[in-house]
């Protein structure tokens, strides 16, 4: 299925530091432009991945927010004169330059090319969004008093500053103190940190678990596959429909509608869970069936719920505009 995308794109030329992510890499990040071939010239895009000691990836895309494979991956290192980067896929070779606020480079083989990229920022359309009539707001960047800790239900270790809460390594999960036992709709928002010499699951991971047992994941996966291990995965269940994971450092956001399982006046189940989600305003699940609680759940007991889990996984993401629809339960 063709994906839409639903993200706000913000030119970035110069420089693509955005206020409060002094921390971000000037190069990595989502760079769009133009690919000439045989004089004719056709759309070009990439992901650049920090990934440490100075060297760098390069996803050339024909477009963002797909399942189709990269024209190429290019990696290389810093110099003095900036990164270079190369690849020779299928006969082809790339070769580019990458540095503040341009990325060129020359195509040749079977066809001949030029392309110029220039960096932007994707925003995603969900961003700042506000809780409806009616909705339980469990952070609002002020305080964390909706919130404790699994293990003795300690108040909230997390740290808080500039509306957002933080991961304190070493605090704990976070449970939300309200429980919601029905269908729900939840918001949240969360930045990954940027750790360009980790990998794999040490790489800004952390979870949004539903009921405290199905979980969403949060990972610093952009420019990835996207697996079911991965940022907008469910382990072991289903993997993203696209990756959506946006940079490190950039806010995204999650918008989740739950369908909570059944039971019959026995407690057996009647049905399993179902969970659509939307990362960054694109659909990455409809509906997916989720038959059993996921890995590393504060409960696994179906029938008896908890409420909002966020995972400390010892990597130190941030969260914030949390809340929740809770509906009715209803009787299927």
């Amino acid at each position: 299925m063709r994906m839409i995308l639903a993200m706000v794109v913000v030119s970035v030329l110069g420089s693509i530091q955005a206020p409060g992510n002094q921390d971000r890499d000037p190069l990595s990040g989502d760079w769009q432009g133009t690919l000439s071939q045989d004089g004719k010239d056709q759309p070009l895009v990439a992901q650049v991945l920090a990934l440490g000691h100075g060297e760098y990836r390069a996803n050339l895309l024909a477009e963002f927010d797909t399942r189709a494979a990269p024209l190429a991956i290019l990696n290389g290192k810093a110099a003095d004169a900036g990164v270079t980067l190369s690849a020779s896929p299928g006969g082809s070779q790339w070769d580019a330059t990458l540095g503040a606020g341009t990325l060129t480079g020359t195509v040749s083989g079977a066809r001949n090319g030029r392309f110029t990229l220039a960096p932007v920022e994707r925003l995603s359309s969900a961003l700042g969004k506000q809780p409806p009539a009616g909705a339980v707001v469990l952070f609002d960047g002020t305080h964390t008093d909706a919130w404790i800790h699994p293990k003795g239900k300690a108040p909230c270790k997390w740290t808080l500053a500039d509306g957002a809460m933080t991961v304190a390594n070493g605090g704990g999960n976070l449970l939300s103190k309200q429980v919601f036992k029905g269908d729900q709709a939840i918001h949240l928002e969360f930045r990954s940190p940027f750790q360009p010499e980790k990998r794999g699951q040490g790489r800004g991971n952390s979870g949004v678990y539903v009921q405290g047992m199905y979980e969403v994941q949060i990972l610093d996966s952009y420019g990835l596959e996207g697996r079911d291990n991965e940022c907008g995965g469910i382990y072991k269940v289903g993997a993203p429909r696209v990756n959506m994971c946006a940079p490190p450092m950039q806010w995204q956001s999650y918008d989740i509608d739950f369908t909570a399982p059944t039971f019959d006046e026995q407690g057996q189940k009647k049905s399993n869970a179902r969970i659509t989600v939307t990362h960054n305003g694109v659909l990455i699940h409809e509906d997916l069936e989720i038959p059993r609680p996921t890995g590393a759940s504060s409960t696994n007991t179906e029938n008896k719920p908890n409420g909002l889990h966020l995972q400390d996984h010892g990597n130190p993401v941030q969260f914030r505009n949390i809340w929740v629809v809770d509906h009715v339960p209803a009787h299927r």
